[in-house]
């Protein structure tokens, strides 16, 4: 167990530091890609020890920023249900049809 407790600390730290510093990135879907890079990267340069922590790092660093993105709502979806208060003019004429209607604002 001794052989791994480099590569457990630093795929720990990897993704603590990314989830603390994901709100200041934005890296999108791109995290996932970087992820698979860096992954990748960690089994090529397997010989290279330092390579190998540094690359195993930065993949889970980048796994953290995206899971941050999936973690944050981006759909509406989420207020269904709720009440929800919004300030915001009318743009234009509500759509009616059948028992609801749809109200376009501009926020």
């Amino acid at each position: 167990m001794k052989k791994y407790h480099k590569q457990i600390v630093w795929v720990s730290s990897g993704f603590i530091i990314g989830i603390l510093f994901a709100p200041l990135v934005n890296f999108g879907m791109i995290s996932l890609y970087l992820f698979i890079v860096f992954f990748v990267l960690f089994f090529l340069f397997w010989r290279f020890n330092r390579l190998r922590l540094i690359f195993l790092f930065f993949a889970w660093l980048f796994l953290a920023f995206w899971r941050y993105h999936l973690w944050i709502p981006s759909s509406l979806a989420k207020y269904n249900g709720q009440k929800v208060e919004m300030i915001g003019t009318v743009c234009e004429e509500p759509d009616r049809r059948g028992g609801s209607q749809k109200i376009l604002l501009c926020v």
